[in-house]
């Protein structure tokens, strides 16, 4: 269960169980926050400059604030956590930026693109031999195409994963 604004996942079970876990949560909180005011209104200052038709453009400025507004940082040692895009969104008013790790983007992304109107999934991935899951981002769909929306890999420089698996938010 989530506690407070930034948020340790109780009791996760072990492996892909507990993946599978976060995603869900993730899940939750992307449906929930899309309709936060806060959310809502950054969604839809970030797109602005879009044509009203033109999702792939608000999916592609809602990738673009992201990689400009958010540093990697990852988890306390021990703890999953996972920060409210709400929470994120008043840090990065209040400060210019926020941070936190793959779990936190990806929650963000989808609330935002949720809030523009547009389905969201949660790729969950692996570029390590063994397979393992260690990275997640959220991807937008714009008329039939999924928009990438993870602001800490980079296409050009990160390794085909291993291991690809897709959760519908």
């Amino acid at each position: 269960m989530l506690i407070g604004v930034r948020s340790p996942l109780a009791s996760l079970p072990p492996g892909e169980l507990g993946t599978m876990a976060t995603a869900r949560t993730m899940g939750d909180l992307i449906r929930s926050e899309a309709a936060e005011p806060i959310v809502r209104a950054y969604a839809l200052n970030i797109s602005q400059w879009c044509e009203p038709t033109d999702a792939r453009c608000r999916l592609l400025r809602i990738a673009a604030f992201l990689r400009r507004r958010l540093r990697f940082v990852p988890d306390p040692v021990g703890v999953e956590a996972i920060g409210a895009p709400s929470f994120h969104l008043l840090k990065i008013r209040e400060e210019g930026v926020s941070a936190g790790d793959c779990d936190d983007a990806a929650t963000l992304a989808g609330a935002l693109a949720r809030a523009v109107g547009a389905p969201v999934r949660l790729v969950l991935a692996s570029f390590r031999p063994d397979g393992r899951f260690h990275h997640v981002w959220a991807e937008g769909n714009a008329s039939g195409w999924w928009v990438d929306m993870d602001p800490f890999r980079s296409e050009r420089t990160a390794p085909r994963p291993t291991r690809l698996r897709y959760v519908g938010v």
